[in-house]
């Protein structure tokens, strides 16, 4: 029997592959610090909790432990035998970094480097590592091949350079695998607030005018894909040695302004403005998944107008309107 921990397991990505495994693998931990960078009660509400679990506390195998804390990572690693780590715990938001990029390093690096150093210390041998398209930055060839030389332009993206670097560190040094996925643009039903199609839905509610930025794109993945894609790595880890990176996209990347107009077909009233997009922030993303195909024999399902009507589903029940 199989026990996994997922780090950032009350997020939206990591709820919804804990939901997803548990189908599998019965023991299941979730570590989470429940950070109220966004509305708690998402969080809460993602894993089925009435109620906020108290600090360095535990509810049915889901604990609230900061990865910075690294004497409560120490006591949980001690009372309970992990044999794999999905890492997916990290400070959210391209636009943010920038601002604030002491809090950045101190969760997504800080925080990383205490997560490779518990598993050396313990002795997990099985490492999933959560890296982003973010790495990729401006200047590289289209689309994006695990093999190109990384050239981020936001501080986030720098974090998840310097997680992977430690990763293949750990890796080579003392005997862990690591697979390192860089994910794409995930979005769907109970995807964070602050995320563009969630925050597009909220302003109109809100009766506000929305941001978009000109001439820029993105690899949407919808989250049941993106999942299905992480459940494949996690099944196949067990036989796996050594140290890899993946992409995790769809390999389609959509225009905003497409976007914006499939948002228009379901509420045609839906008001937005355009702007010059920032500097750190990238123009294009486009995920090569050839090398994931091939390996994994699994590619996105879902269309960004389907996906963006599942969303829209979800967020008048979550939202009653």
């Amino acid at each position: 029997m199989k026990n996994i921990m997922i780090t950032g397991g009350a997020g939206f990505i990591g709820s919804a592959l804990y939901k997803s495994l548990k189908k599998k693998y019965k023991n299941i931990y979730i570590i989470d610090n429940f950070s109220d960078y966004y509305d708690i009660k998402l969080k809460l509400y993602n894993l089925g909790l009435k109620e906020r679990i108290s600090k360095n506390s535990n509810y049915n195998n889901i604990y609230n432990i900061d990865i910075k804390d690294d004497i409560s990572l120490n006591r949980f690693f001690k009372n309970v035998n992990i044999d794999l780590i999905i890492h997916l715990a990290a400070f959210p938001g391209v636009h943010l970094s920038n601002e604030k990029k002491e809090i950045y390093f101190a969760n997504n690096v800080s925080g990383s480097f205490n997560i490779f150093n518990v598993a050396k210390k313990y002795d997990v041998k099985k490492i999933i590592f959560a890296s982003s398209s973010s790495v990729y930055g401006n200047e590289n060839k289209i689309p994006f091949k695990e093999d190109l030389l990384p050239s981020p332009v936001s501080f986030y993206g720098c974090t998840k350079i310097m997680g992977e670097n430690m990763a293949s560190f750990f890796s080579k040094n003392f005997d862990l695998d690591i697979i390192i996925l860089r994910f794409f643009t995930f979005y769907g039903p109970a995807q964070r607030p602050d995320l563009m199609l969630h925050k597009f839905f909220l302003n109109h509610y809100n009766d506000k005018i929305s941001t978009v930025y000109r001439k820029t794109s993105r690899d949407f993945t919808y989250i049941d894909d993106g999942i299905e894609m992480i459940k494949r790595v996690v099944d196949s880890i067990w036989d796996f040695k050594g140290f890899d990176i993946f992409n995790i996209g769809s390999s389609n990347p959509v225009k905003i302004e497409d976007v914006v107009k499939i948002i228009k077909k379901i509420i045609p009233d839906f008001k937005y403005y355009e702007e010059e997009r920032k500097e750190f922030d990238m123009q294009k993303t486009f995920a090569d998944m050839k090398k994931f195909l091939k390996i994994y024999n699994y590619s996105s399902k879902v269309d960004i107008e389907e996906g963006i009507k599942r969303f829209y589903s979800w967020f008048k029940k979550y939202y009653r309107v």
